[in-house]
């Protein structure tokens, strides 16, 4: 053959193009590596820094930005899989097909025949997904294929079959090139279409071949490094990644690489490729279980730790020590692991690491990341009673005292420098929490097993057992026997506890699954400062959250096992929804004639037209039976609607703040600077264990004890007498007086640990069979002014909370607010979140040995220590955190509320419609008021219907919206972006009425009114979360949820679908606001990922990134995890086929970016975002169409558009959203 150097020698950047088609196609055909090697030079030569840094040098790799579709009757480069003799077919010669192999040098020999055999068929089906493999039934729409996708497919196979080792660079280097030089947006399109052809694999089989060579060259390591390069950003978008690896069989291959790292070749990107690996607790797992692994780890790592100070260490020895301490910290969350380390003395080795490190902490910044990561191991390995006995011989409290010092001095040197600060302020915030774990734990101050004496009986079957809705779904006949009837029922409790273990011990939306450790490494990625293994700030949550590895079949649906879920969750009327894609699945729905009797006047403007609401009668505008005027103080109406409202316990008042209206809107806040509150918190406690206290505690609150003492007697109408009692201090009592009963209150003992500190309990959600406790609503009187008291909420779960990160409590005055100051702001001091010393007295007998045969009945399962590691496995809590902060009240004799976030109530929001429905009458509106449902508890669910006014066949045009909000009553953030919504709708502003003129919103704001009225945080009153009952819920256990999925069914069958359904959050561990949608590329279910989508579920996300400064477009997320199924979110989009369903997600604590960015968030920025999305409706429905309903995205986000230059991307970009409303501004 022709020498390549002969022919190529004149090409320059220009032809840069052709010479890697050459490369690709000759090693996809496995030419001699001579040719390769040649080829390969040449384009070193030309590939140089500024061309590789240069976008459109990628061009040829997005040849299509628009999908070409072909069909089955032109199969051109698409293989048919024969399926009697496993043949691959082609109607013509292509490159797909492998070709036979040329010898190799034996330093790059590829594994065995055998093993040879079977990758070819995975390398011509590298997925089910691409569309490369076309069985011969399959319909020609799902035969598409890009171009796109044909020629990364054959750089991949390229990559895997390159002959040469600089071949294999400059290919791995071209990749590299493709998902860095680019938009972020594209990046990130780029990687998950990778990520869809497998990309995975191809690299792990290239790299396994060349890791195994015992002596490889310097050029070969350089190869290595680039496939592992490779390997970690495909990972950020690959779900099974882990799973690939524990597959290939890299992970003993990657065990002998850590075990020589001071060998040359064992690169820092190889060790962040296994730090990625071993985040698998699967993976940690087998990893420990190689022979002698522990006793190998420890020796190794001391012995570098000894080299690596002894000869100083440069940069690149110390970013290996700091991987191989991350290693360390994933493998040892597993049980087993963690007891064999600790029997090699590793806490004596990581003390050694963190001492030499912590010295040079001001040398760079890797020392400070070592230092951080070896104090979140030892907080990890201090869970087990060897390894705390092990700290404690190792004088660790001392050692910390020490150090927590010199970061003081830090402190004061550093203060000019606060980003440069802030590491050291985390390093201090660990390891005064590695001292709370060495010191003697508690008893927990109230018996855990003490019934709670509130409870809801759950409602009975009818007696003749006729009620269609209480059978199960997968049922075809109506009738139930009585008796079997009510042992279902009687059996609730029991079956919910189940449903509900596998609910709830499932992420919530707000759940992230990140330990208080993981933050040590998480604040690394954020930074940006760190060369740690956490790759993309995007993603730092997600690569720390153990992933669902399993590999499931098509069939399966969720977590709930089949026949449980009839017993305690189907209840709807008819024969499960099956399609293609939902195959497996079960779903609820009505039929027609209940769908026709239970809404059809909710929708009656469709049939009568609208009328402006001026024109409407009273009778019309709401459900209430209250004579209300537009002239009626708030306060009376407040007063009227709370009366009506029903709880479980009795209240004695109805809560100041409501009554005074708290839609106040005040300056903003910025986030609380409070680096020594944990320092504080050390101090206190180590003075408290070192000396005695002749402070004894007392219980100076008990919600129990005044539930005891309730009677049947009438009580007087509920009212508020707090602007008669402030002033007034008790002349019986010198302690605090605490109250919280009223509505949303939720305070169940406090006990006055000393003069100014209180240590207060909250009580649970109604009926649950899994504890939750998180939001808190309680008074606070009989205060002395200016005096600093400490309330420390001691009975919280969550490993980690924005209390640690500026998030501060909310206060309402009611004495500012009789001095015409009135309002909820943020309140309090030395803020922060930790594990306190309290256990239950069980934990304290326990002589913490590792687990043995008998204990360990996992079945091989993983034993990783970071799911639910404070729940034991029979269910009983192991261990709490506090909510700390201190407050110093202005006034003496104040009352003061004090909440976790800015409360809305049941009555408020009733009080709101209603005064909001009075005082409409403006000729451009159309408001009515429906009742969906009745709660359990009695109370009336209230559905607005809001648009302009129009004849019916005017309304036929306009496309449904629909809003719902506050499922967790918790989520009080969710209520005041409704609160936005509504006002926004209901005002008269031109833009308000533009978006009217084109929607119809269904809106129902409030959908778990008994959890929010009783104080819950995140149940209803039967007791289980109401976002995990949308497949099948019950018309008798989950009315609001039954009726707000039969209003969609209901549009979707007799009008249109909703072009966009919002399920408003809260979130308590992110800043900002975002939104959770619907990628299929993304599903745990590989069937979705065939789905054709284009992107839709991106288009809104996108406008209001734009428009909205509270919205943070990098913070929304995509995914559709195996927990999520029974969400409303996945639910509706997988049911009936919402494309824009969403869940928008708003922080308790504040902002990290945008026009907010260090502020916290309050009241008006919550309903500024309310009227932003609504406001988001009009460029959404001119992309619509403008684009046509299913193909705007790829004109929107194609790689040409991002490939422009800045100025004219924004300005194609601008013209696209908001050609048709320029009008939308800011509410005002």
């Amino acid at each position: 053959m022709v020498s390549h150097e002969s022919q190529l020698s004149n090409y320059d950047a220009t032809d840069l193009t052709s010479l890697f088609n050459c490369l690709i196609d000759l090693c996809v055909n496995q030419s001699a590596a001579e040719e390769q090697c040649s080829l390969a030079k040449l384009i070193d030569s030309v590939f140089n820094k500024s061309v590789e840094s240069n976008p459109s040098t990628y061009k040829f790799l997005a040849a299509s930005s628009t999908l070409k579709r072909r069909t089955s009757k032109s199969p051109k480069k698409i293989q048919k899989k024969d399926k009697k003799n496993h043949k691959v077919k082609s109607n013509e010669k292509t490159v797909s097909v492998t070709t036979p192999k040329a010898p190799r040098k034996a330093s790059t020999s590829r594994p065995s025949s055998k093993s040879n055999k079977q990758e070819k068929e995975t390398l011509i089906r590298p997925s089910t997904s691409t569309g490369i493999i076309i069985p011969e039934n399959e319909d020609a729409t799902n035969t598409n294929i890009s171009n796109q996708d044909e020629i990364l497919f054959k750089l991949l196979k390229a990559i895997e079959l390159a002959n040469d080792d600089l071949a294999g660079i400059v290919l791995c280097r071209l990749i590299r090139g493709y998902v860095t030089y680019c938009k972020s947006v594209v990046a990130q399109k780029r990687l998950r279409r990778m990520a869809k052809l497998d990309a995975a694999n191809y690299f792990l089989r290239a790299i396994r071949t060349q890791i195994s060579e015992p002596n490889p060259s310097p050029l070969r390591m350089l190869e290595i490094d680039e496939l592992a390069s490779a390997l970690l950003s495909i990972s950020l978008k690959d779900r099974k990644f882990t799973l690939k690896v524990r597959i290939s069989g890299m992970l003993t291959l990657l065990i002998n690489r850590i075990m020589e790292i001071d060998r040359l070749w064992s690169t820092v990107t190889l060790l962040r490729l296994i730090c990625r690996c071993v985040r698998s607790p699967r993976n940690a797992q087998l990893m420990g279980k190689e022979k002698r692994f522990a006793e190998r780890f420890v020796g190794m790592l001391s012995a570098f730790n000894a080299i690596e100070c002894k000869e100083g260490g440069d940069n690149v020895s110390t970013q290996k020590m700091a991987r191989l301490v991350e290693i360390l910290f994933f493998i040892s969350k597993n049980k087993k692991n963690k007891s064999l380390l600790l029997d090699q003395g590793v806490c004596a080795v990581l003390k050694t690491i963190f001492e030499a490190h912590f010295e040079r902490r001001s040398d760079e910044a890797t020392h400070l990341e070592i230092a951080l990561i070896s104090i979140a191991c030892l907080r990890q390995f201090s869970r087990n009673k060897k390894g705390k006995d092990q700290l404690m011989t190792l004088n660790t409290l001392a050692i910390c005292d020490d150090s927590i010092r010199k970061l003081s001095e830090d402190r004061k040197r550093l203060a000019s420098r606060p980003k440069v600060l802030a590491p050291f302020m985390q390093l201090q915030d660990s390891l005064c929490a590695l001292c709370m774990r060495c010191l003697p734990q508690v008893p927990f101050p109230m018996p855990l097993n003490l019934p709670f004496p509130l409870s809801f009986p759950l409602p009975s079957p009818p007696k003749n057992g006729s009620n269609r809705n209480l059978r199960s779904s997968a049922s075809k006949s109506p009738q139930k026997s009585t008796s079997s009837l009510k042992a279902k029922l009687l059996n609730f409790a029991k079956n919910s506890e189940n449903d509900s273990a596998i609910d709830d011990a499932s992420p919530s939306s707000d759940d992230d699954g990140v330990e208080e450790e993981d933050e040590a490494l998480l604040y690394f990625n954020s930074t940006g400062d760190m060369n740690s293994s956490f790759l993309d700030a995007s993603d730092d949550i997600e690569m720390v959250i153990t992933e669902d590895e399993d590999d499931q079949s098509p069939s399966s649906s969720s977590n709930t096992p089949t026949k449980l879920r009839g017993m305690s969750r189907s209840s709807s009327s008819s024969t499960p929804v099956k399609n293609n894609n939902n195959f497996g699945m079960k779903y609820s729905q009505q039929t027609t004639s209940e769908l026709k009797n239970n809404y059809t006047l909710m929708f009656s403007e469709f049939e009568e037209g609208a009328m402006s609401q001026g024109s409407l009668s009273p009778k019309h505008r709401r459900i209430a039976s209250s004579e209300i005027s537009n002239s009626t103080p708030f306060e009376e109406v407040f007063l009227e609607l709370a009366q009506k409202t029903k709880s479980v316990g009795e209240f004695t008042k109805v809560p100041f703040p409501d009554l005074a209206n708290p839609d106040i809107e005040l300056e903003q806040q910025p986030l609380l600077q409070n680096p020594e509150s944990m320092k504080e918190v050390i101090v206190q406690e180590l003075t408290r264990t070192q000396l005695q206290n002749n402070f004894t505690p007392r219980t100076v609150f008990d919600l129990d004890k005044l539930i005891s003492k309730y009677d049947n007697t009438p009580k007087p109408m509920r009212g508020n007498n707090d602007l008669n009692m402030i002033g007034k201090l008790s002349t019986e009592t010198n302690h605090l007086h605490f109250e919280s009963r009223f509505e949303g209150g939720n305070l169940r003992r406090a006990i006055q640990m000393s003069d100014t500190h209180y240590q207060l309990i909250l009580s649970p959600d109604i009926n649950q069979t899994r504890s939750h406790y998180q939001w808190f609503y309680f008074e606070i009187s009989n205060n002395l002014a200016n005096i600093p008291y400490t309330f420390e909420i001691i009975n919280c779960l969550k490993n980690t909370s924005m209390f640690s990160h500026g998030m501060q409590p909310v206060l309402f005055s009611v004495t500012e607010a009789k001095n015409f100051r009135p309002g909820w702001v943020r309140a309090g001091s030395s803020v922060c979140y930790f594990r306190n010393l309290y256990v239950p007295e069980t934990e304290l007998s326990k002589d913490g040995k590792s687990p043995g045969k008998k204990a360990n009945k996992n079945k091989g399962k993983s034993e990783n220590d970071s799911n639910n590691e404070n729940v034991s496995p029979n269910g009983e809590t192991k261990n709490f955190y506090s909510i700390r902060f201190t407050l110093k009240f202005r006034h003496a004799a104040d009352i003061c509320y004090v909440a976790y976030h800015y409360p809305y109530t049941y009555s408020y929001l009733q009080s709101t419609i209603e005064t909001a429905l009075a005082r409409c009458s403006s000729s451009s509106i159309y408001v009515r008021q429906d009742r969906i449902a009745t709660t359990l508890a009695g109370n009336p669910v209230p559905m607005l219907t809001i648009t302009g006014p129009g004849t019916a066949r005017d309304l036929e045009d306009r496309d449904l919206i629909l809003f719902t909000a506050r499922v967790h009553p918790g989520e009080s953030n969710a209520s005041w972006i409704m609160h936005g919504i509504l006002e926004f709708l209901l005002s008269n502003l031109h833009e308000a009425s533009e978006v009217r003129d084109m929607f119809v919103f269904k809106i129902i704001p409030m959908l778990n009114p008994d959890g929010v009225i009783n104080g819950s945080h995140r149940c209803g009153l039967a007791g289980i979360d109401l976002n995990r009952v949308w497949d099948q819920p019950s018309a008798l256990l989950h009315p609001t949820i039954y009726h707000a999925k039969g209003i969609v069914q209901y549009m979707c069958e007799f009008l249109k679908k909703p072009l966009v359904f919002v399920d408003l959050h809260g979130h308590s561990r992110r800043p900002n606001i975002f939104m959770f949608g619907n990628n299929p590329e993304e599903s745990w279910r590989q069937v979705d990922h065939s789905l054709e989508h284009n992107y839709q579920f991106m288009v809104l996300p996108e406008i209001l990134d734009e428009m909205a400064s509270a919205f943070s477009l990098k913070d929304c997320r995509f995914g559709i995890t195996k927990a999520k199924e029974p969400s409303a979110r996945v639910v509706l989009w997988r049911q009936f086929k919402l494309e824009r369903a969403y869940t928008m997600e708003s922080t308790y604590c504040g902002f990290s970016s945008g026009e907010y960015s260090g502020c916290q968030i309050g009241i008006s920025e919550m309903k500024e975002m309310g009227a932003k999305i609504c406001q988001a409706l009009l460029p959404l429905k001119q992309c619509l169409n403008s684009f046509g309903d299913r193909s705007m995205l790829e004109a929107r986000t194609g790689d040409a558009t991002f490939e422009m230059s800045g100025k004219e991307a924004n300005q194609t970009k601008k013209k696209v959203l908001f050609n048709k409303s320029s009008s939308l501004g800011s509410l005002n």
